[in-house]
Formats: structure tokens, C-alpha cells, sequence
């Protein structure tokens, strides 16, 4: 029986000379090292055999890395997105061994991690909060002067209105701000380039739009406050305005 034991936790000894699963997370288009450990301190070399894209194309290589102690190199420039699949094999108690390991490849190298996610979560939900609040805010607020529901002339002019207008343009801005963080979120970790392409058509549309609508926003401010100007002096009077 122990030597059963020891049989099977030498054979899973061996077979885990490399370090497995994912090796980390790299950026595309630049140059970076593929490193592998070997797992006893005898290995005389190790070759990387194959590299697999995320597209599903093998390109076998079958080069020697560089070693350094146990730690093994081999330079690499990824040009797709998503994880690679590579296969190296080794000499460990002078025994050929291969095996795969994998890495990911990101258009910032970064990883998501739990803290990040936690992080931009918070950021999200309590930008739309603020977006929903100014939202809501502005809306309930009047866009007109306080005026009589009979005649319709006009008993005072109501200063809530630029409020009302200056809470509408900041929930604007949030919701700019909002498609900004979720396309350059969807583009550093996520492999989903339709969610991508829509966030930035967003961003990209609402961007485009805000100096017109600035413009538009600071004319009929001055417009709005010129005739309120007038239609105070004429209730000053005791005109009726409508």
C-alpha cells in the first residue's frame, strides 16, 4: 500500500514539474516573456513546442528557452485578443515530460481583479444614482414662470427654471461620463467587442452632440433671462404679461 502511495504522488510530482494555468495577463501587439518553472532543479532544458491563438491557429515551434535556474523564458508578441494556449515539455529527473499552460492578452495587460470589480461597481451604481437624482430633480422642477391657470398672465417670474435647466445639462454630463467608463471598462477586460462597439457609439454620439447642445443651452439661457428681465420691470408696473 505505501508503495502505491508513493508511486502515485511521484507520478503527480512529475507531472506537475511546471507551474499551470494561467501565467498572467499581457498586453497585444508588444513583446513580452512567456516564463515557465521547472518544478525539481535538474531540468537541462525546456522547449516551447506550439503556441495556440484564440482564434484556434497552432504554430509549432520547438525552441529551446532561455533558461535561468529554474526559471525558463521565451519572447513573444501576441496580435489577437483572448487567452493562448501553450504546450512546452522539459527533462525533469531525466524524464521528457510536456505539458499546457496558458496565458491571457488584453488591450492594456490588465487584469480585472476582485478589489477592480468591487471599485467599478461602486462607481457605476453611484453614477447612475446621481444621473437618476439630477434626472428626476429636473424634471419635477418648473420650466416655466408662475402664472395665472385662468387668463394665463403671469403673476411672477420663477428663477427655479434655470435650476431646473443647469440639473438637466449635469445629468447630461454624468450620462457622458457614464458611457465613457462602460466603454473603456467593456474595452480593458472584457472580451466582447459588441458591447464595446456600442459603448463607444455612445460616447462617441453624445460627445459629438454637447457643443451644440452647450451652445443651444447657454442661448436660451440669455434669452430666457433678458425676457424675464422685461417681464419683471412690467409686473414692477402693475402690467399684466402673458
Amino acid at each position: 500500500m505505501n508503495k502505491i502511495l508513493t508511486t502515485i504522488l511521484l507520478g503527480l510530482f512529475l507531472f506537475s514539474f511546471v507551474s499551470a494555468e494561467n501565467i498572467g495577463n499581457f498586453r497585444v501587439n508588444e513583446s513580452f516573456q512567456i516564463t515557465n518553472y521547472c518544478a525539481t532543479s535538474d531540468c537541462s532544458y525546456m522547449n516551447i513546442t506550439s503556441i495556440t491563438s484564440p482564434s484556434g491557429q497552432v504554430v509549432y515551434y520547438n525552441e529551446e528557452m532561455t533558461k535561468n535556474e529554474q526559471e525558463f523564458n521565451y519572447t513573444y508578441t501576441p496580435l489577437e485578443l483572448g487567452i493562448y494556449n501553450f504546450k512546452t515539455c522539459a527533462d525533469p529527473e531525466s524524464t521528457v515530460r510536456c505539458e499546457s499552460d496558458e496565458f491571457t492578452v488584453s488591450p492594456t495587460g490588465k487584469e480585472l481583479t476582485y478589489s477592480k470589480s468591487i471599485l467599478y461597481t461602486i462607481i457605476i451604481v453611484m453614477s447612475l444614482l446621481v444621473f437618476l437624482g439630477l434626472l428626476w430633480v429636473g424634471i419635477l422642477l418648473p420650466s416655466k414662470n408662475k402664472s395665472d391657470e385662468m387668463t394665463g398672465y403671469i403673476l411672477a417670474v420663477n428663477n427655479l427654471k434655470y435650476l431646473k435647466h443647469f440639473l438637466l445639462g449635469f445629468a447630461y454630463i454624468t450620462l457622458v461620463w457614464i458611457s465613457y467608463f462602460l466603454w473603456m471598462i467593456t474595452y480593458a477586460y472584457l472580451d466582447f467587442n459588441f458591447l464595446t462597439t456600442i459603448f463607444r457609439f455612445i460616447f462617441t454620439f453624445l460627445a459629438i452632440v454637447t457643443l451644440p447642445l452647450f451652445i443651444l443651452y447657454v442661448y436660451l439661457t440669455i434669452t430666457n433671462f433678458i425676457k424675464d428681465q422685461q417681464i419683471g420691470d412690467f409686473l414692477m408696473r402693475g402690467l399684466n404679461v402673458r
